[in-house]
């Protein structure tokens, strides 16, 4: 067992990024993916291989791009190991499942974004991650912000600075800003269509109440005359019937 064990790390450090994309395949298969999740923690047994697993990501997200399976891959190895990843998450010191404190987490993670090739693939894979770790539903912190700030021109700043933090230590600055741009855009997008929903939605329910100058038309001094002869000769009508 242990020659089989030495053989699976010689191929991991040989070729990380392949390996990955095969246990990522195999996930797609009911037992196969117990199976993904063992062998990840036999070539990365410390929850400081964090980097190295995420680095090892890229070539399976661009062939499976919004997949979960290969960020509930990186989730099951992390539990196994006993730490739960909480990506955009505040610190929690009473979190019991926790080898890791929010900065070390950030700065490997990070570590292991630095090595794409690609820092747009990369900010798609940032955005898988919130996803399967219910960031964005409700409830979670994206809704907490929206609480807060309301609009997404006031949220994004909060938003940029998460993104920020991961790729604060890269080297390539150009690539760095070229990520935040990525990831911030990505949501900018969703953000943006969900407020014209809400609007219409608003719009349909209570646009009738309000006249072109933004008042209620029975309280604006240009249109309330005309909007309560109006009323009042429907009222007429109807009392007619």
């Amino acid at each position: 067992l242990s020659s089989w064990h030495e053989t699976f790390k010689e191929v991991w450090a040989l070729e990380p990024g392949e390996v990955f994309f095969e246990l990522a395949y195999w996930d797609s298969y009911r037992y196969a993916a117990l199976r993904a999740g063992q062998f990840l923690k036999i070539v990365e047994p410390n929850i400081e291989g964090l980097s190295r697993i995420v680095a090892a990501c890229e070539l399976a997200q661009e062939a499976y791009d919004g997949d979960n399976g290969i960020v509930r891959l990186v989730g099951s190895w992390a539990s196994s190991l006993g730490h739960k990843l909480r990506l955009g998450y505040p610190p929690r010191p009473d979190y019991h499942r926790r080898l890791l404190d929010r900065d070390a987490e950030d700065q490997l993670f990070g570590l292991g974004l630095e090595r794409w090739t690609d820092p747009k693939l990369a900010a798609s894979f940032v955005r898988d991650v919130l996803e399967y770790d219910g960031y964005f539903e409700e409830g979670g912190m994206y809704e907490a912000l929206r609480e807060d700030y309301n609009e997404w021109e006031f949220m994004e700043p909060s938003y940029r600075q998460m993104h920020e933090r991961w790729a604060r230590d890269w080297r390539d600055r150009d690539r760095a800003d070229a990520f935040v741009a990525e990831c911030v855009r990505l949501q900018a997008e969703e953000a943006l269509e969900q407020e014209r929903d809400e609007r219409e939605q608003w719009e349909a329910q209570h646009g009738w109440k309000y006249c072109p100058h933004g008042d209620k038309y029975w309280d604006c001094p240009h249109c309330s005359d005309e909007w309560h002869a109006g009323f009042d000769n429907a009222s007429g009508d109807d009392e007619e019937d």
